[in-house]
């Protein structure tokens, strides 16, 4: 974005307004974090709760998630959805949220999933599908994250 306001004001040069133009990181990150971000969400979320179980008239959707540790050593679960979307009546794949985890243990994995679906006013126990790589921390007989979802 900081050459994009250098770009924009010589590309227009006849115009005032893009004479004033100026939008860097700081302004640019601002607008993506509290105006995009929200709407987006809403958007997505809303679209999501729009397919309901007809029994239940709770929202059906699948979670796909994976665990990542970035160069600061700050480990995060990415937690994306699958669903039927009623308004474009297909399957769409979203990237619900990014969580940072409180330790790497499945019960920290579901703790971590559980609030990030809490925080959509999403229930885990709607979610039909599951797929994450095959760790034993996913998929451990003894005390992988599956074991803790409920059935």
């Amino acid at each position: 974005m900081d050459h994009l306001s250098e770009i924009i004001s010589k590309c227009f040069h006849d115009s005032e307004i893009a004479k004033l133009f100026s939008c860097k990181k700081t302004k640019t990150a601002a607008l993506i974090y509290n105006v995009l971000t929200p709407n987006i969400e809403a958007e997505m979320l809303a679209d999501l709760k729009s397919f309901e179980n007809i029994k239940t008239r709770s929202p059906m959707f699948s979670l796909v998630i994976d665990e990542t540790t970035d160069v600061t050593a700050t480990s995060t679960l990415a937690v994306v959805t699958k669903f039927y979307s009623e308004k474009t009546l297909q399957v769409k794949t979203k990237f619900l949220t990014l969580v940072d985890l409180k330790g790497s243990s499945a019960q920290a994995l579901f703790d971590a999933l559980s609030d990030a679906l809490n925080n959509a006013n999403l229930n885990i126990k709607d979610a039909i599908g599951f797929g994450a790589d095959t760790t034993n921390v996913m998929f451990g007989e003894q005390g992988g994250m599956l074991a803790l979802l409920p059935k």
